[in-house]
């Protein structure tokens, strides 16, 4: 089981300037991983629990001179940013019924020398395109790390989607 072939997609795009593929790709790995894991629960809760364990800690940090803990996207927050997009094309998260705190989303394309990530005013998040991917891939791997072994989810696996390149493999059509 491996998820690289998605995963280098997500960086093969983000190399390419193409953020709307890079975004909707990252948005959907969290699902691939979540349904490998445990298939039996539903899809939103495995979303949940995936972007909680392996997102979360990049969007809760401490702030201020009294060192608050700020949450800045919670996980249901992720996940109604992940319906608006995937099945409206919007970052505008206010009728999704899962999201906490947000209600909007900006992203920002690279800036060089510059980042401009995670950044909240109000009931909006301001995120780099490129950086959220990027953390998603990683969290990603990191999840492949934690799942290798797991046989159930191994067999999964070998269901994933795969894009048959017919003539690296000397197939004949």
């Amino acid at each position: 089981m491996s998820l690289e072939r998605f995963v280098a997609a997500v960086e093969a795009a983000l190399d390419a300037k193409n953020w709307y593929a890079a975004l909707a790709l990252a948005l959907a790995l969290p699902d691939l991983c979540a349904r490998l894991e445990d298939p039996s629960v539903p899809s939103s809760r495995r979303y949940l629990e995936w972007w909680s364990r392996y997102m979360q800690a990049h969007y809760r940090m401490r702030v201020g001179r009294d060192r608050r803990e700020v949450t800045f996207m919670t996980a249901s927050d992720a996940y109604a940013l992940r319906c608006a997009m995937l099945h409206e094309g919007r970052v505008d998260i206010v009728e999704q019924r899962a999201r906490v705190a947000l209600s909007r989303f900006h992203f920002i394309e690279p800036i060089p020398g510059s980042y401009i990530h995670n950044n909240r005013a109000g009931d909006t998040l301001q995120l780099q395109v490129d950086v959220y991917c990027r953390q998603i891939c990683d969290a990603v791997r990191a999840w492949e790390r934690d799942a290798r072994g797991r046989a159930e989810i191994e067999q999964r696996g070998g269901e994933l989607l795969d894009i048959i390149d017919v003539q690296r493999r000397g197939l004949r059509i």
